[in-house]
C-alpha cells in the first residue's frame, strides 16, 4: 500500500509541475501518453485532445466518456516594451490579488526563461493608487532583459506562452498537497487510474478516457471530442472550489475528504443560468457512493466541461 501511494505521489508531482497552459498542452500531453502507455488505444480529435479507449468486445455495448482537461491557466505575451518588460493577456480566469510577485516560466523559442510578475513599485504610487487593486493591464513580466532587443534575442515574441511556476510540496498534515494546476491535473490522475484498472479488469462497456484541451479558455476540447465520440453517457472529473471559499460563503458545507457530485454547473456572475445535471445520472452516482461507503456532497458551483457535454449530447 505504501509503495502504491508513493507511486501515486510521484505521478501527482509530475502532473502538477509539468507546464501546459491552454493552447500549449504539448508537455502535459506527452506525460499523459507516458502514464497511459500500454493501457489503452490512443487517438486524437482535431483540436488536440487525447482519447484513451478501453473497447468492449461487444460492438453494441454502451459507450461511456470520462473527460478530464489537461490545460491550466496561464498567460500569453502580447507586447514587449522598449525597456524589455513583457505585457501579457491572461489565459483562463485570474484574480489580480494573487498575481503580483508570481514566479513564472516564459517558454521562449530558445528555451524556458525565469520571470516574475511585477508592477509600479509602492514607493512611487499616489495615495489613491495605493488603495486600489493593481489591474492586470498595469502588470508586466520581468525576465531580466535590459531592453526589447535583448528580450527578443532571448527567444521571446508576441504569442509566447507563460506558465506559473510552483513545485509540489506535502503540507503539515502529511496528506494535503500544495502545487499548481490541480485544476485539472487531479482529474487527469483519476482518469488515468480508472483506465489502468479497466485495462486489468475490462467491464461491459466501451470506455473513453479523454484528456481534453483548452477548457480554461472556453471548454473547447470537450466540445470537439464529445462530437467525435458521441458517447451514450459522459462524466467529467474536475475539482471544485477550495474549502476556505466554502467556509466563507455562509458555511453552507465544508469539503474535507469528500467527493462532490455535481447537480448543476453554475457561476453566479454569468448568464444564462445553471446547466442542471441529469437527475437520474446524479442519483445513480450518489447511490454508488453510498453503496461503497464514499462520503460525498452535492455541488452546484463552478463551470466545467460538464456544461459543454450536457449541451452537446443532452
Amino acid at each position: 500500500e505504501v509503495k502504491r501511494l508513493n507511486k501515486q505521489l510521484e505521478w501527482l508531482k509530475k502532473f502538477s509541475e509539468t507546464c501546459g497552459v491552454s493552447g500549449d498542452e504539448g508537455r502535459i500531453k506527452k506525460l499523459m501518453l507516458e502514464r497511459m502507455k500500454g493501457l489503452a488505444e490512443v487517438s486524437y480529435d482535431k483540436l488536440g485532445s487525447v482519447v484513451f479507449t478501453n473497447a468492449c468486445k461487444d460492438k453494441n455495448a454502451p459507450t461511456i466518456m470520462m473527460a478530464s482537461h489537461m490545460d491550466e491557466i496561464g498567460f500569453m505575451v502580447k507586447h514587449i516594451t522598449k525597456e524589455g518588460f513583457l505585457r501579457f493577456v491572461c489565459l483562463g480566469g485570474w484574480w489580480e490579488q494573487v498575481m503580483l510577485s508570481q514566479r513564472v516560466t516564459v517558454h521562449g523559442t530558445k528555451g524556458d526563461l525565469v520571470g516574475v510578475i511585477g508592477s509600479k513599485p509602492p514607493h512611487i504610487l499616489t495615495p489613491e493608487e495605493r488603495n486600489k487593486v493593481v489591474q492586470k493591464r498595469d502588470m508586466y513580466i520581468d525576465i531580466g532583459a535590459k531592453d526589447e532587443k535583448e528580450a527578443r534575442e532571448l527567444g521571446v515574441k508576441e504569442g509566447t506562452f507563460v506558465t506559473p511556476y510552483a513545485q509540489m510540496a506535502l503540507m503539515g498534515d502529511g496528506k494535503t498537497l500544495l502545487g499548481k494546476a490541480w485544476d485539472n491535473r487531479i482529474g487527469c490522475a483519476v482518469m488515468a487510474d480508472v483506465m489502468e484498472n479497466l485495462a486489468k479488469e475490462p467491464g461491459k462497456n466501451t470506455v473513453y478516457g479523454v484528456a481534453t484541451v483548452q477548457e480554461e479558455v472556453g471548454l473547447r476540447g470537450a466540445q470537439t471530442s464529445v462530437n467525435m465520440l458521441k458517447p451514450d453517457v459522459a462524466f467529467v472529473v474536475d475539482p471544485d472550489v477550495d474549502r476556505l471559499a466554502i467556509i466563507m460563503e455562509n458555511g453552507e458545507f465544508f469539503v474535507e475528504e469528500y467527493t462532490l457530485v455535481s447537480i448543476a454547473d453554475y457561476i453566479l456572475s454569468q448568464t444564462p443560468g445553471p446547466a442542471v445535471s441529469n437527475l437520474s445520472s446524479s442519483r445513480a452516482l450518489r447511490d454508488v457512493a453510498a453503496k461503497h461507503g464514499c462520503r460525498y456532497e452535492a455541488s452546484a458551483v463552478g463551470e466545467v466541461n460538464a456544461t459543454t457535454l450536457m449541451r452537446e449530447i443532452g
